[in-house]
């Protein structure tokens, strides 16, 4: 057996990558329905899947496959040391697609690899001129992924109430969940939570506001279709909403 074969190590991580995203996706759709307690037992660990990706990429450090699963194992597994370890393979794979743009070793770039790394940047607390510089390029690559649009847009939303200026990010947040309603489906849980945060911030900048008035009403309804298929789990402060309504 040949210790150094890189891909023997990748494909092993891969195939408990497998297993370990099966185990998460059990333990999601029970707590779903309404699971409170899961056994230690019935979690994913996803040590072996980093070890196995991590021994990959030691032996073959210039494959980028390597390191985008490493990362995205990193990733799962949630501790705060390997998150900023995800983030800094993403990095490297991105240096890669800039080199070959250059002149360099050709690849391919990938739209995930700038969206997850969006996803990693705003949950680490990154600036969000950078987090949006990473959906704004995986959605150069790939135009036509509805999750992309809306979490552009909910950076675009984020943005906004950070500065707390005018309403041109939120106006332009508005014209893309309502592009994902328009275009991909009309009860698409991000759009349609956003679009009701919005419809709030419009009606209390009315004068003459008054409740159950018909923007009041318009919020109401983008809420009430969160609801309606599940959406609560990912945005559960919805029900307050509609109760404050």
């Amino acid at each position: 057996i040949n210790r150094n074969y890189a891909p023997a190590y990748f494909y092993a991580g891969r195939a408990e990558f497998g297993r370990q995203r099966r185990k998460a996706e059990a333990v999601e759709k029970r707590q779903a329905a309404g699971e409170k307690v899961v056994r230690e037992e019935d979690k994913p660990d996803w040590t072996n899947a980093v070890v196995a990706f991590t021994n990959a990429r030691d032996r073959d450090p210039e494959n980028i496959h390597y390191r985008e699963y490493l990362a995205r194992a990193l990733t799962e597994s949630g501790r705060k040391r390997d998150l900023t370890s995800a983030l800094e393979q993403y990095d490297t794979v991105i240096a890669a697609y800039r080199k070959a743009d250059r002149g360099g070793p050709k690849v391919q770039p990938s739209a995930e690899v700038y969206y997850s790394r969006g996803l990693l940047a705003s949950k680490l607390g990154r600036p969000r001129d950078e987090v949006l510089k990473n959906f704004q390029d995986a959605l150069l690559l790939d135009s036509e992924r509805a999750d992309y649009i809306a979490r552009y847009g909910e950076e675009l939303y984020r943005l906004q109430a950070h500065q707390q200026k005018d309403d041109g990010y939120v106006l332009e947040a508005k014209a893309y969940f309502e592009l994902v309603r328009e275009q991909f489906s009309k009860q698409h849980v991000r759009s349609n939570y956003y679009l009701g945060k919005i419809a709030l911030l419009e009606w209390g900048k009315e004068s003459a506001r008054r409740p159950n008035d018909p923007l009041h009403k318009v919020a109401l309804d983008y809420f009430q279709q969160v609801v309606a298929v599940g959406g609560e789990n990912e945005f559960p402060d919805v029900l307050f909403q509609i109760a404050n309504i």
